[in-house]
């Protein structure tokens, strides 16, 4: 790794440590990070990138840190190596608007800290009136931009909404699949025993018929002719080995 990502690494690692202090902060270590910047001034374009996520993700309560450290790093800049060459300047310009749109977000009463800092940017000309202006103009409540920017994230908040709601909808109908599917340990149990059941009743079935027709063999003639019309005891006509084979069938 070359000296100057070092350098980055380094303004980066200043950078985050302004979340392990409450603001304000003191001018020391507003020194340090303005420091840091201007050492990596090689890669300015990773500095300026760093500081516009940092304001963008912070908490409100760090907004208005984030804008120091772009006053601090454009001014000694510019002291350093002059307004033509104040390369922080003009790339912190490309994203003046979407920054500022991001600071605005700040508590309430420090909406006049940044105005301050514009009217000493107007003042020291690090940008043109046609610059700072529409920067000022975003002070107002009511400018266009922020019922743009509400209307978006209300849209947003309704789209992620029925988002949440089709996905519970979703695991809803997979946890009903689930049980279509998946029988309970009662069901588990008893599904095989019935299915014995019935095959033992069925091959129950299939002996009785095999049987019944070698169980008739065994009656003598004269008295298959008797149960037909003869007074008397008919139970005489089955020996007692048929009675013992059908008993394994009919109930008593």
């Amino acid at each position: 790794m070359s000296s100057d990502m070092e350098a980055v690494n380094l303004f980066n690692s200043e950078l985050s440590s302004l979340y392990d202090v409450k603001p304000p902060i003191s001018k020391g270590k507003m020194t340090s990070i303005t420091l840091a910047a201007l050492k990596a001034m090689k890669y300015y374009n990773h500095v300026v990138q760093s500081v516009e996520k940092f304001i963008e993700k912070c908490k409100p309560e760090y907004k208005i840190l984030g804008l120091y450290v772009i006053d601090s790093i454009i001014r000694q800049s510019r002291h350093q190596f002059g307004p033509e060459k104040n390369l922080f300047a003009m790339r912190f310009a490309r994203n003046l608007t979407n920054n500022f749109i991001h600071l605005y977000k700040c508590p309430d009463d420090e909406k006049a800290k940044i105005i301050r800092v514009l009217h000493l940017w107007q003042k020291n000309k690090i940008f043109m009136p046609d610059v700072i202006t529409p920067l000022l103009d975003l002070a107002n409540p009511n400018h266009e931009i922020w019922e743009k920017i509400n209307l978006e994230q209300r849209a947003s908040e309704a789209m992620q909404s029925n988002n949440n709601s089709s996905q519970a909808k979703k695991e809803l109908l997979d946890y009903d699949d689930d049980e279509d599917v998946e029988p309970n340990n009662e069901n588990k149990d008893r599904t095989p025993r019935l299915s014995q059941q019935s095959q033992l009743s069925e091959q129950q079935q299939q002996q009785m018929s095999e049987a019944l027709p070698s169980l008739a063999d065994k009656i003598p003639q004269n008295e298959k002719n008797a149960s037909l019309g003869v007074k008397g005891d008919t139970s005489v006509m089955i020996d007692g080995e048929i009675k013992i084979k059908l008993s394994k069938y009919i109930p008593a």
